[in-house]
């Protein structure tokens, strides 16, 4: 039994010095693994984070002051992470490894080995064997991004002067004379045209005569004739009258400066003639200037001179008529409108009994009487006309010797206006207002008229659909053309704009204030109540819209030269095909220091054993 117990004691004994042992060597390699882990993870981290924190301007390095004083280091407030960085960035690998070597060898220990390395890229290494232990300690540059400076620039384009294209419609308001056989109409437009490069100038006319045959009628363009209803575009007889629309190329005959349209007109029955609705010359052009707003908006609108010649005898009434549309827009304070008549060879006497007013002068404001006179003789007067006055299109009818269809009166009536030689003596409206709405004084604006003309076939309900989605719309105008006219009615996106007042009372442009106007989509619409009053497709659609004449700053690019080109190009496509800069301002924005500009990428530094 003792031998038994003995030999038990002595495999108890080998058991528990083996775990003693075991411990032992677990402890060991406890100490010998980690401090090796330790130290290369110190090393890594803090070689990484001295390269990040120590500055260019704060070291003494005969490598570095090479580099500054050879341009190749522009910026000493870099960190030298930053500055290998931006070699890299640049492909200027060598300089990188080189900077990376004058401030990684002396100060790592010569037994480790490591490597720097920028988006998984060896830069430089310094190799050792490896055991099979590393450690990597990585950190973040901001504003480098590769074959880009970490210096860039960006730029910004000004149109200080500009050539545009752009669209005048001068209206040939509806106006009449003469009545009888034989008797003749002179009715002349003056229009003035700031250019002296005319691309294309058309002249829309629509005209209502008795039975004498269209070469009887005159047309005349600064003193050239024109052919005109040879034949008509449009003809329409009407109770033994004739009505020819016609269109005609007038490019030719059009200068810079005052122009002059003459039409002569015979009648040859008992009705009279005068010029419809639809009636305009417009005129495509190249100008100069960008759109000045003004709080306070002064015009001053001019009547056509309108000249009928008669005989002795009263059954071969002359009478001159005329009507002019006056455009307030919405959100104004009307702080003048004044009405200036004066008419010249006026009877008063003759006046039938069917006419409602007893005056050989009437004149009317929409459906409202502003005075009936009767005058023999002269009348130069004014009249203030503020108050009366609504938003929208106002019209102002003015009848002498005549209350149409009613003519009276012999020898010559005139509807005097001479804007060219003598403005102050015509027969105009002088109109001053404030706007009240500060978001319509829009600046830094090039400001251009563009004009469509309505499709489909002519009818009494014409309608017209323009995205303005892409457009900054200031204003609109329909201008509705017809052979016959009845009672117009003119709607935008199913708001009634306009309703003729009185007839012969439709103007031949009718305003549209950009308060009706949706951003996308609109919807013109125009009718007639006559079954046989006809909206014709060369009803036009003109509307002003507003071109920023500066783009801000843009990308940002390494040189300023390619800076400046974006800003141009940027510029020259918000311009478009209406607008041109003949003189541009261009500034230069350097960037740089700013986290954000291009990057970030990702710097390494391995480490091991």
């Amino acid at each position: 039994m003792v031998l038994k117990k003995g030999f038990l004691f002595t495999i108890d004994s080998i058991i528990g010095a083996s775990i003693i042992i075991m411990g032992l060597l677990l402890v060991n390699s406890f100490y010998i693994v980690e401090p090796s882990y330790t130290s290369l993870d110190y090393a890594s981290h803090d070689l990484i984070s001295a390269l990040s924190r120590l500055k260019i301007s704060e070291v003494n390095n005969a490598y570095v002051d090479e580099l500054i004083s050879s341009g190749e280091i522009t910026n000493t407030d870099n960190s030298i992470l930053e500055q290998i960085g931006e070699f890299w960035a640049l492909d200027k690998i060598d300089k990188a490894g080189n900077l990376t070597k004058e401030f990684t060898n002396d100060f790592v220990d010569e037994n480790l080995g490591f490597g720097f390395y920028i988006e998984g890229e060896k830069i430089y290494s310094k190799d050792k064997s490896h055991s099979g232990i590393s450690i990597t300690s990585k950190k973040m540059i901001s504003g480098i991004q590769r074959y880009r400076t970490r210096e860039g620039f960006t730029a910004r384009a000004i149109a200080t002067k500009v050539s545009k294209n752009t669209t005048e419609v001068f209206m040939i308001n509806p106006k009449g004379s003469s009545h009888g056989p034989g008797n003749k109409a002179y009715l002349t437009k003056k229009f003035y045209l700031n250019s002296s490069n005319i691309i294309n100038a058309t002249l829309f006319i629509s005209v209502h005569w008795g039975t004498s045959s269209t070469q009887s009628n005159k047309f005349y363009i600064n003193n050239h004739a024109i052919n005109v209803g040879n034949p008509w575009l449009y003809e329409q007889e009407k109770n033994k009258t004739h009505i020819g629309f016609d269109v005609i190329d007038i490019t030719n005959y059009v200068t810079s400066g005052w122009n002059e349209l003459k039409i002569e007109l015979i009648i040859q029955s008992d009705d009279h003639t005068h010029i419809h609705p639809g009636s305009k010359i417009i005129v495509e052009y190249e100008s100069s200037g960008k759109f000045v707003p003004s709080k306070i908006v002064e015009k001053r609108l001019y009547f056509d001179n309108v000249l009928s010649k008669g005989g002795q005898n009263l059954n071969k009434a002359t009478g001159a008529w005329s009507v002019l549309p006056v455009f307030v827009p919405k959100g104004v304070i009307i702080k003048n409108a004044t009405l200036h008549v004066v008419g010249k060879e006026l009877k008063s006497f003759g006046i039938p009994e069917e006419v409602p007013e007893k005056g050989n002068v009437q004149l009317y404001l929409n459906d409202g009487k502003i005075e009936i006179l009767n005058i023999t003789g002269t009348l130069n007067k004014s009249y203030n006309i503020k108050d009366n006055l609504n938003e929208g299109t106002n019209v102002i009818s003015i009848y002498l010797n005549c209350y149409p269809d009613y003519f009276f009166g012999k020898d010559d009536t005139l509807l005097y206006s001479d804007p060219e030689n003598d403005p102050e003596d015509s027969s105009y409206v002088d109109i001053k207002y404030e706007i009240i709405d500060t978001a319509k004084l829009k600046y830094g604006k090039i400001d251009i008229s563009i004009v469509e003309r309505f499709n489909k076939s002519m009818s009494t309900n014409k309608s017209y659909t323009k995205d303005f989605e892409d457009y900054d719309v200031i204003e609109s105008f329909i201008q509705v053309a017809q052979l016959d006219s009845g009672i117009v009615n003119v709607k935008a996106n199913s708001q009634n704009i306009f309703t003729t007042p009185r007839p012969l009372a439709t103007p031949s442009s009718i305003y549209i204030d950009s308060d009706y106007l949706l951003e996308g989509e609109n919807n013109f619409n125009v009718f007639d109540s006559c079954d046989d009053c006809y909206i014709l497709n060369e009803t036009t659609l003109q509307y002003y819209i507003l071109i920023p004449s500066l783009v801000g700053y843009g990308q940002i690019f390494d040189s300023e030269e390619e800076a400046i080109a974006d800003a141009e190009e940027r510029l020259n496509l918000l311009l478009g095909d209406y607008v041109q800069a003949t003189q541009m301002d261009r500034e230069v924005n350097p960037i740089g220091g700013v986290p954000s500009l291009w990057g970030p990428i990702i710097a390494e530094v391995r480490a091991w054993h």
